[in-house]
């Protein structure tokens, strides 16, 4: 029965793969380009300023390598978590505080 299973397993990822028609593999983004992204994500949510401290910004692209889905779940978990302690910036040590909230979520 495995090997049933495993046939057909193959066969439907051989017809997904025949429907794609462009693969590429984008890199993730450099520090500065992080930091570039997370404040043009805020500008476009209407905040003009700051939110986040040079430190933060370094320690949100050391954990995501600068992947934008990575760095826009980590910022929204850091902002959540910056909330609850009525946070007007959010520092590394909020940061670190959504990691460890994301890590949980992820093992649990």
């Amino acid at each position: 029965m495995p090997t049933d299973y495993t046939e057909l397993r193959l066969q439907v990822l051989a017809a997904i793969a025949q429907r794609i028609t462009m693969r590429y593999h984008l890199q993730g983004l450099t520090g500065e380009e992080t930091r570039a992204y997370i404040q043009h994500q805020l500008k476009v949510a209407g905040v003009s300023h700051a939110l986040f401290s040079d430190d933060a910004a370094r320690l949100i692209y050391q954990y995501t390598k600068g992947i934008p889905r990575q760095v826009n779940n980590l910022c929204t978990a850091a902002l959540l978590a910056g909330l609850a302690e009525q946070r007007k910036i959010i520092e590394a040590s909020t940061v670190k505080q959504a990691l460890l909230e994301l890590q949980a979520e992820a093992a649990g």
